[in-house]
């Protein structure tokens, strides 16, 4: 299917789609938990949609996140809670962006403000809040915060210094949901235009 090798042992059972990309040195692998016909009118058009994403700059999208890095930051981790996902992205460099999105937005929302919000969320992550304030963000209600963080190096942790970092936390009335970006590391990372990354 496409440029993938598919194969199953029988209808009803798990099938699998394998890619090996030697440019990347990376093989993409796929298993789904049934074949049968049903299942192929989905994976097919999955399969066939597949696209590299090895340019300059990459696309992500996980659980209702989408963004554009540099090739630069690679997916390092992700927490898909419930209503909460995080997805953090690290650079060689050290520099750290963090994409999310919340949703169950009234009843988060029935006892915070989202300025509150953004300090809870920040603070959880060991950040010591800087600075806040309300912006409109992509035409909608949202909150800037500047924070700092100790240094994840072996010599900053050891002398206490602060990374500095700044983060954007929006209300999509329209969706019904709470999306933010948070970026973090040392002075001399290179740092993104951040609301650039994120795609609607």
């Amino acid at each position: 299917m496409g440029d993938f090798l598919f194969g199953y042992a029988q209808d009803g059972e798990p099938c699998q789609a394998s890619l090996y990309q030697p440019e990347t040195k990376t093989l993409v692998q796929w298993v789904f938990p049934e074949h049968g016909d049903e299942q192929l009118a989905r994976i097919e058009p999955l399969l066939r949609s597949y696209r590299r994403n090895d340019d300059d700059v990459r696309r992500w999208e996980l659980f209702g996140v989408s963004v554009v890095l540099p090739q630069e930051l690679a997916f390092s981790e992700m927490t898909p809670e419930p209503a909460n996902v995080a997805i953090t992205f690290e650079s060689k460099r050290h520099l750290t962006v963090v994409a999310r999105r919340l949703g169950m937005v009234g009843e988060t929302l029935r006892t915070i403000t989202l300025p509150q919000l953004h300090r809870l969320l920040l603070r959880r992550a060991g950040a010591r809040i800087v600075s806040t304030e309300d912006r409109e963000i992509r035409g909608c209600p949202g909150v800037y915060t500047r924070y700092e963080r100790r240094g994840e190096r072996r010599l900053e942790q050891l002398s206490g210094r602060y990374w500095r970092g700044e983060g954007f936390l929006w209300h999509d009335q329209h969706e019904g949901r709470i999306y933010g970006l948070e970026q973090i590391g040392p002075t001399q990372a290179k740092r993104l235009d951040l609301l650039d990354a994120f795609q609607a």
